[in-house]
């Protein structure tokens, strides 16, 4: 192994952290969830095990003994406290992903479900920091909306041990303290979605935003990096609604997908599998067919294979999410002084019926 070689440092947290929740991954899961080859992952773990980050076996890669299972000597009664702005959709599978590591170590999981808004989080957040039976936080806290602003204040107050569920808050203004997180590649997200359309021809690719989330940033940013690294139509249509609530919401889909039928647009990105249901209903609305005029590739994987056609999806590692958390949560509790840790994880693409070659346009 060449002395000199080294990791870009997202596909480092992503191996080191999957192995961590894990306890031990196959090298084609691995591949899969970074959309490397095999080859590629066999020496990503082999430069991980010299650096003793993680003990490579025969076909992947294992938990080391050190530091990687401190959390294993927890006692029994240890509880933490799960604070997400939701108990549908995206959030049970992260929820499950914490409590399987958790029952590992025999943890125990307070669930709290909350919503979308700062002035909730604070109450629910609140009230756990201030239980003495629980010892650490997972949140999913909202980081931009009203109330925000005294929301991060009082996290910034918080003295157990917290970690950031698909949310980054780092120092900034007077607040300085650094917050250990586990997120999406929501960026690399977009990006898989655009490479896999231009594979099949199409340029004119445009994105629909329809959840008022931080991850919303990342997706748009991947998006438009990718259509401008690939050199295709950089001028496509860009919808947003999230801002629009009921008849507001649905008129301004409605106006983004005739601007993209009045601009030969051949493929839509929608972020959410809800979002690309309306679309694709639209779509058949104004006499089009899904993916022969068009492509559609919906962002979440929640309900995207229940449609018809089934949908091609980006799916956010949402177990892992849950996975990672608790692990670092759980490390974080046994070893204090240990180094804060940012982790981020690559979202795979799962191909259905939805996509197809670009049409020709005569």
């Amino acid at each position: 192994m060449s002395p000199n070689r080294t990791l870009p440092a997202s596909r480092r947290e992503y191996i080191v952290s999957t192995v961590n929740a894990k306890g031990s991954v196959r090298v084609a899961e691995l591949a899969a969830g970074l959309g490397l080859s095999p080859i590629t992952i066999r020496r990503d773990i082999a430069l991980l095990d010299e650096e003793g980050l993680l003990e490579q076996v025969r076909g992947g890669a294992r938990r080391i003994s050190a530091p990687g299972n401190q959390a294993l000597a927890l006692q029994s009664d240890i509880t933490v406290g799960l604070i997400t702005p939701s108990l549908d959709f995206f959030w049970p599978t992260i929820i499950e992903g914490a409590n399987i590591v958790a029952d590992r170590v025999g943890a125990h999981l307070q669930l709290q479900g909350s919503t979308f808004a700062a002035k909730d989080n604070l109450v629910e957040i609140r009230r756990m920091a201030e239980d003495e039976s629980i010892g650490g936080l997972l949140l999913v806290p909202d980081l931009e909306g009203p109330g925000s602003d005294e929301l991060v204040e009082f996290l910034q107050t918080v003295t157990k041990p917290t970690v950031l569920i698909e949310r980054t808050l780092k120092p900034h203004g007077p607040h300085s303290r650094l917050f250990e997180s586990v997120i999406t590649d929501h960026s690399n997200g977009a990006s898989l979605a655009v490479r896999h359309l231009a594979a099949l021809g199409h340029s004119h690719i445009a994105l629909l935003t329809d959840k008022r989330i931080p991850s919303r940033h990342l997706i748009a940013q991947g998006w438009a990096d990718a259509l401008s690294d690939l050199r295709l139509d950089t001028e496509s249509p860009r919808g947003d609604t999230t801002e629009l609530i009921g008849d507001a919401r649905t008129e301004g889909i409605k106006s983004f997908v005739d601007n993209c039928i009045s601009e030969e647009t051949t493929a839509i990105i929608a972020h959410s599998d809800e979002a690309a249901l309306v679309v694709v209903e639209l779509l058949a609305q104004r006499g089009l067919t899904v993916p022969e005029d068009i492509s559609v590739i919906a962002y979440d994987d929640e309900i995207a294979k229940l449609a018809r056609p089934a949908l091609t999806a980006v799916c956010p590692p949402k177990a892992e999410l849950g996975e990672v958390a608790m692990q670092l949560l759980l490390e974080r509790l046994s070893n204090p002084g240990r180094a804060i840790r940012q982790t981020m994880l690559a979202p795979t693409l799962v191909i259905r019926d939805s996509t197809g070659p670009a049409p020709s346009r005569n």
